[in-house]
């Protein structure tokens, strides 16, 4: 049954200068057991952490990735719309600027968060305050209503991975199709990055752990559009949570859908 929504809620992000997914289609040609068994001659290491680097240095964050446009988030029955602007490069280096009048807890909020390395940044400008590490980690909980790691979940979702010891099993699958489906197991939970035939990430499906749900699993996919002298522009990005009401959704402006 559909949840019942709040009415939308506009949130507009004042311009701010920082530096800093698709359906799998088609059968099973390859099947290659990263460690297990043999890899195509010339494209991958038969190790799983140079697998994955081999295939995440194409993913589209190993350069900066932009974009300024529109944003939706649902949980727990609320609804916010707005516009939002992110700086992203993998591994793990983003800057997200968003605010509202009212979010999730009928509450102003206005800031800024950054994530460099394993440090996550706040500049709550709405309080005037200044969070870091711990501190910014509770307070992004508390505003996005998530029990989640959330500096962990940015880098999964913005082109990083988790480091291979965290994974198991790991193999790679090419498709009829020209996609490439890097699959495994974390925490015990099956975990897919898909790419698309420019390499291009097109969906992760990524196991990640909650206080209040056990292991969850943070799903995002991507949408590309060549950019103008090679390489790629990021169109937008749909995060959401498996077992819980939580989806956010990113569409840069001018973007179609």
């Amino acid at each position: 049954m559909p949840l019942a929504r709040k009415p939308g809620i506009d949130v507009i992000v004042r311009p701010r200068r920082v530096s800093v997914m698709s359906a799998l289609g088609g059968s099973l040609a390859v099947l290659l057991i990263i460690g297990c068994g043999t890899a195509p001659a010339g494209r991958w290491n038969s190790s799983p952490c140079e697998a994955l680097d081999s295939l995440y240095a194409s993913s589209g964050f190993e350069t900066p990735v932009s974009l300024a446009g529109q944003a939706t988030v649902d949980a727990n029955q609320y609804r916010v719309r707005g516009k939002v602007r992110l700086d992203a490069q993998a591994p793990g280096q983003m800057a997200l600027e968003f605010s509202s009048t009212v979010l999730f807890g009928h509450e102003r909020e206005d800031f800024v968060f950054s994530l460099g390395g394993d440090t996550l940044r706040v500049v709550d400008r709405e309080r005037g305050a200044y969070h870091e590490g711990h501190e910014a980690e509770s307070f992004l909980a508390q505003s996005l209503t998530t029990d989640l790691n959330v500096s962990q979940a940015l880098s999964l979702a913005l082109g990083g991975h988790p480091p291979c010891e965290d994974l198991s099993g790991v193999r790679v699958e090419t498709t009829t199709d020209g996609r490439v489906v890097c699959a495994g197991k974390r925490f015990g939970r099956r975990f897919r990055a898909v790419f698309g035939e420019s390499r291009r990430l097109e969906m992760v499906d990524w196991p990640v752990r909650s206080d209040e749900y056990g292991t969850d699993t943070l799903r995002v996919e991507y949408e590309w559009e060549p950019a103008a002298g090679g390489g790629a522009r990021l169109l937008g990005l749909v995060l959401s949570l498996e077992k819980r009401e939580w989806r956010c959704k990113i569409k840069a402006s001018g973007a179609a859908g």
